[in-house]
């Protein structure tokens, strides 16, 4: 029998191509997780902000709140602020239908990206915040 010319061409040409496909879809799926892995952590931040944001809003004077319907920049912390790059934390304030002695206060962090964000709110009672302007 007389040895085929070109096949070992053949089969090496038909390996390279599967394994570049399967080096393609390797690095397809590696990029993917990366991109995740960096949604997770971007949502992980806000999600620290706005519990911080929260604290800091119950510390703050009755001066400093926004008035109902405006908004108030809180920041971002140095430590965030890599991780949120582009981000802004806002205050805003509503008054409670229901009860107007409540103050309903929303803290919302926003980032550069797919319209994502994470937001936060607590009713505090309005009087909470005289008592602590009141001369002594």
């Amino acid at each position: 029998m007389k040895p085929q010319r070109g096949f070992f061409l053949f089969e090496l040409a038909v390996a390279l191509s599967l394994f570049l496909v399967a080096l393609g879809i390797g690095m397809t799926a590696f990029s993917e997780s990366q991109r995740l892995r960096r949604i997770q952590d971007r949502r992980s931040a806000a999600r620290e902000l706005v519990s911080l944001g929260l604290e800091r809003a119950r510390a703050l004077d009755s001066t400093q709140i926004p008035a109902p319907g405006a908004k108030l920049n809180l920041g971002l912390p140095d430590a965030l602020s890599t991780r949120l790059r582009g981000g802004v934390c806002e205050l805003t304030r509503t008054v409670d239908t229901d009860n107007p002695a409540l103050w309903r206060l929303r803290v919302e962090v926003r980032w550069p990206g797919k319209k994502e964000s994470e937001s936060g709110e607590i009713v505090v009672p309005a009087i909470s915040f005289a008592e602590r302007q009141a001369p002594q």
